[in-house]
C-alpha cells in the first residue's frame, strides 16, 4: 500500500491543466503554502466534536491525498496536471495525511501533516509536461527548463525528521532522485506509532470551489 501512495504522488493521469485562475475564481483546494487563511477557532469535525490539534494523533487522520498545482507569474493559480508554456512557474507537488475540519464560521479546513515539494521554473519552451518530477528532470536534461527545488514537511516532530532537508538545489537528476529517496522515508514514518505529529492546518477549501 505505501508503494502505492508513493508511486501516486509523483505519477499523475491527466497532462492537461486548468486555466490559470486568480484565488478567488478558482475551484479546488489551496494549500497553505499558496494561499493562507487564518481560521477562527475552535475547530470542530463534521459531527461537531472539538477538535484540538494539540491532540491530534496518527490514526486521527483519515484521509491521504497528492496534487499538483502551479502559480505563473501573475499569481493565479492552475490545478490538475501542469502543461507549461514560455512562462516563469512555480509548482507544488504535495503529499498530505490529514483530517477535515470546519471552524467557528464553518470554513473548510484540512489539518494533520503533509510532504511539499516546490519546484521553481523557468522556461521559453511550449508545452513542456510538469506534472510530476520525473518529467521536471527529463526537460531539465534536455535543457527545456531550469530552476531550483526544495522539499518541507509539515505537522512532523523536527526531531524525528531532522536532516531529509538539506536539499535546495538546481534541478536535475541526482538532486530528485534524492528527494524521491527522502520522500519515501517521511511516508514511511507516517505509519510509524513512534513519531509524535506537531498537527498544523495544511490547507482550505477555495471561496467558491471544494475540496
Amino acid at each position: 500500500m505505501r508503494q502505492l501512495v508513493f508511486l501516486l504522488f509523483f505519477i499523475t493521469s491527466v497532462i492537461h491543466s486548468q486555466q490559470f485562475k486568480t484565488f478567488t475564481n478558482y475551484t479546488g483546494y489551496l494549500p497553505e503554502t499558496i494561499s493562507q487563511l487564518n481560521p477562527t477557532g475552535p475547530f470542530k469535525d463534521f459531527k461537531g466534536s472539538a477538535v484540538d490539534l494539540d491532540n491530534i494523533d496518527l490514526e486521527d487522520l483519515n484521509h491521504i491525498t497528492t496534487s499538483v498545482l502551479a502559480l505563473d507569474v501573475n499569481g493565479q493559480v492552475s490545478g490538475l496536471g501542469v502543461t507549461a508554456q514560455k512562462d516563469d512557474y512555480t509548482i507544488i507537488y504535495t503529499f498530505e495525511n490529514y483530517m477535515e475540519v470546519y471552524d467557528r464560521n464553518d470554513k473548510l479546513f484540512r489539518v494533520g501533516a503533509s510532504i511539499e515539494i516546490e519546484v521553481r521554473v523557468k522556461t521559453r519552451k511550449k508545452k513542456l509536461n510538469l506534472s510530476d518530477l520525473f518529467s521536471v528532470a527529463i526537460q531539465a536534461e534536455r535543457n527545456k527548463l531550469s530552476g531550483s527545488l526544495t522539499m518541507t514537511a509539515k505537522g512532523f516532530n523536527p526531531s524525528k525528521v531532522y536532516g531529509l532537508f538539506n536539499i535546495n538545489s538546481s534541478i536535475d537528476k541526482a538532486s530528485i532522485q534524492q528527494i524521491l529517496k527522502n520522500v519515501g522515508i517521511l511516508i514511511s514514518k507516517l505509519s510509524d506509532k513512534n513519531v509524535a505529529l506537531d498537527a498544523v492546518v495544511l490547507g482550505h477549501k477555495s471561496e467558491d470551489g471544494s475540496l
